[in-house]
């Protein structure tokens, strides 16, 4: 994900514990194992910005969660994280607009 301007979202495999920053890969690099919960956090966030997550797992579904700091998991620690959509977006106002989304 590009950083310009934005801080650095963070990843972490809570099954091995792995992180990864922007550019470097997770996973287990051939060892057929696939991803499930994860932990994500901004690196040095600004107060005006957020993660906005959408992950799509085998056996839950479609789950969402927005904030600096969080953890996405299906109905286990072990239910297969099958897409991601992530991005950076300014915090929602008491109103609820967005004033800022990249």
């Amino acid at each position: 994900m590009p950083t310009s301007g934005f801080a650095q979202v963070m990843m972490r495999d809570l099954n091995t514990g792995q992180i990864a920053e922007p550019g470097v890969y997770l996973g287990s690099r051939g060892q057929f194992r696939s991803l499930g919960a994860v932990e994500m956090w901004l690196q040095s966030p600004t107060r005006s910005e957020e993660i906005r997550v959408e992950a799509l797992f085998k056996e839950a579904g479609c789950r969402e969660a927005s904030g600096t700091s969080f953890t996405l998991a299906g109905i286990d620690d072990r239910d297969t994280l099958m897409g991601l959509k992530i991005w950076v977006q300014a915090k929602r106002d008491s109103s609820g607009m967005e004033t800022r989304a990249s």
